[in-house]
């Protein structure tokens, strides 16, 4: 008598564990569930890549303004951008020296 039950609960429970693998294997491998995994991720490597462009566009370099005038212009204007750069709290660009002329002399920029 004990033994017809057993069976009879052995067999219930293959077929439970048949529909349940079954059941569990469509909802895991589903396209949907695939992207519910995946969807946070996508959302750390946006962030990661939004991160590391803000970090490159702080590490851009500061400008710089080349000068090609005569001594005394060079002179003044770089007296004219220090006295600007205090009231700007240092926002102005710096200032090269690309060439000091000779009075009457003229430079070619495109050369």
């Amino acid at each position: 008598m004990n033994s017809v039950p057993q069976s009879a609960l052995a067999t219930k429970f293959n077929a439970m564990m048949v529909v349940a693998r079954r059941d569990f294997v469509t909802v895991v491998f589903s396209k949907t569930f695939i992207l519910f995994l995946l969807g946070p991720l996508i959302m750390v490597m946006i962030g990661v890549l939004a991160g590391g462009i803000g970090r490159a566009t702080d590490n851009a370099d500061q400008p710089v303004i080349g000068v090609a005038m005569t001594a005394l212009d060079v002179k003044a204007m770089q007296g004219s951008r220090d006295f600007l750069s205090d009231y700007m709290g240092g926002a102005m660009p710096d200032f090269v020296v690309v060439k000091t002329l000779a009075p009457g002399e003229r430079f070619d920029a495109t050369a």
